[in-house]
């Protein structure tokens, strides 16, 4: 068989090992040795059993290069098929590839890691389409960023959260710049509504409690249709009314006034008066209303011109007829 001249190199390599090897072991049987020497006087014969050198090759080979590509002895061929490197391996700044797996009880001092799906930088940083821990907690004194959802049931302790429109910090206050509040109570907290924004509570009902909100805090405007009731209580300065339509009530302890070319209009109802409460220069020029009338006790000082007149008694004294 012919070799080249790298395979002879290595056969000679081989061969010395062997050789030095076969000295080594003392126990060695026949059957395994690879070189095999005999003397005869001042003369020593060295042979080379070559079924043996080829088990030996064949032995080292699969040790130097056990992944069997071109290149021998190297970290490739010692982490094949869980061999153990004896020792700890730098990678000299170069990258690790194809592990599926990592385990140890040691620390792990990388640069980037990056996995499928999650990448730590080497300040720490991580991004991550999804974190799953059932077994325990996590803790991060970074910050996250991109979480598109946090489910627990645990507690969640951080310093500021800032979502989309949404912050909370440290000491817990809240700010909301967007989106909806559904179902929530607020019981221990004020609500402040910032300069030239608005509380919409149109489309809802907001609820208060008796007297909650004081007069001057209600605004000018009209007041919805329907009955209010301020039974109880006294309105000291009703302002100007222009219009009103009182079906009821009392009116005391005030003047009331008809403006000019305004009437007092009491026809379809009674003006109930005092005896003697309008006086007579007060009723103007009119016929008076068919019934019984009686001056009795009263004198009539000037009846003025009676154009009309049916006396069926009484006495006419001191006048000419």
């Amino acid at each position: 068989m012919l070799l080249n001249k790298t395979a002879t190199l290595r056969l000679g390599v081989l061969s010395v090992f062997a050789f030095a090897l076969s000295f080594g072991l003392h126990a060695q049987t026949d059957v395994n040795k690879v070189v095999k020497a005999e003397s005869s006087g001042s003369a020593l014969y060295i042979n080379i059993d070559y079924a043996a050198l080829h088990l030996f090759n064949d032995s080292t080979i699969a040790r130097l290069n056990p992944d069997g590509d071109t290149e021998w002895n190297t970290w490739k061929d010692a982490l094949t098929n869980g061999n153990s490197p004896g020792m700890n391996v730098d990678f000299d700044s170069y990258a690790a590839f194809g592990l599926t797996d990592v385990d140890g009880t040691g620390d792990l001092s990388l640069g980037t890691i990056t996995m499928t799906g999650f990448i730590i930088d080497g300040v720490g940083n991580a991004t991550t389409n999804s974190l799953n821990n059932s077994n325990g907690g996590i803790t991060n004194t970074g910050s996250i960023t991109g979480a598109t959802s946090i489910d627990g049931s645990g507690d969640l302790t951080m310093g500021t959260v800032t979502m989309i429109g949404f912050s909370v910090d440290a000491a817990g206050a809240v700010d909301i710049n967007s989106g909806t509040i559904d179902g929530a109570t607020i019981a221990t907290s004020d609500v402040t509504v910032g300069a030239g924004k608005t509380l919409d509570v149109s489309a809802g009902t907001l609820t208060l409690a008796a007297g909650q909100v004081d007069a001057d805090r209600v605004g000018a405007g009209t007041f919805d249709a329907g009955s209010y009731s301020f039974n109880g209580s006294t309105i000291s300065d009703l302002g100007t009314v222009t219009t009103a339509d009182i079906n009821g009530g009392t009116i005391d302890g005030a003047d009331v006034t008809v403006g000019a070319a305004k009437t007092l209009d009491v026809s379809a109802g009674t003006l109930t008066l005092a005896a003697g409460q309008v006086d007579a220069d007060r009723v103007g020029a009119g016929t008076f209303d068919a019934g019984s009338y009686s001056f009795n006790g009263s004198t009539i000082s000037d009846l003025g011109t009676v154009t009309t007149a049916d006396i069926n008694g009484g006495t006419i004294d001191g006048a000419d007829v």
